[in-house]
């Protein structure tokens, strides 16, 4: 016979499942129609922009992806664009965790993978035709190679074209297919969730006890309109739990 304990640990089992995706934490319906586009848009070869503020978790929405294109773990390369040196593109030379990667080396030689550019508004306007014919070169994974080309901006790339920061070729290459990341204040229905989710990882990584939160905290993060979104969020809980001293914050 299944006790009542079982039945809610077993609950609560699918209910993490349902709302925890490749590490990305989210109940309300903008985050499960992002969840949604993550498998959707990984099975293609076309550029993905995501578009979201600081913050929002556009890098783990962009490791998602990469997940679930490549189950065999294939490498992922981050690019700063903000840090990229000219001519960075036309050698194709990465970064594999903190290593410059070349193609130089036939042996890491650009045949398969996730490319990374982020912060795609921030790429000096010189270096942006280099990364047009990257992409041209690169459009649906031509010949043997298998990659996903996916960017990030924190604003919108419309605004940055007026203004002539961004050529209006490299717009139209990543208009195409994207997923606008949302702000927290736009999910709050996701802030107990996001809490209850960075206070178990706080405990795991301190070895606290079980650490709960007082309804007058919780009410003040909520009403709270974090610009900084899910980062702040996860290192204010970080500070409130090194303070606090006891189990209830």
């Amino acid at each position: 016979r299944i006790t009542l304990l079982e039945e809610n640990k077993s609950l609560k089992r699918r209910i993490d499942y349902r709302y925890s995706f490749a590490g990305i934490a989210g109940v309300s319906e903008k985050m499960q129609r992002v969840f949604s586009l993550i498998i959707q848009v990984s099975q293609i070869k076309r550029p993905i922009l995501l578009m979201g503020e600081s913050g929002t978790g556009k890098e783990m929405i962009a490791r998602a992806i990469h997940k679930y294109a490549f189950p065999d773990e294939k490498d992922f390369y981050k690019v700063l664009c903000s840090n990229l040196p000219t001519g960075a593109l036309k050698e194709k030379m990465f970064y594999r965790g903190n290593e410059i990667l070349s193609e130089m080396n036939d042996r890491d030689e650009l045949y398969s993978g996730t490319i990374y550019f982020e912060d795609i508004h921030l790429l000096p306007y010189p270096l942006q035709i280099e990364l047009v014919d990257f992409l041209e070169e690169n459009r649906f994974g031509k010949g043997e190679k298998n990659l996903r080309i996916v960017a990030s901006t924190e604003v919108p790339l419309e605004e940055e074209v007026a203004r002539g920061m961004i050529r209006n070729d490299l717009f139209y290459f990543l208009n195409a297919v994207k997923i606008e990341v949302p702000s927290l204040r736009e999910r709050k229905e996701d802030i107990p969730f996001l809490i209850d989710v960075f206070l178990k990882e706080i405990e795991e990584g301190t070895n606290r006890k079980p650490i709960k939160i007082s309804k007058e905290a919780l009410n003040l993060l909520l009403e709270y309109h974090w610009p900084g979104n899910i980062t702040e969020l996860k290192n204010t809980l970080e500070g409130m739990v090194i303070l606090s001293e006891g189990e209830v914050i």
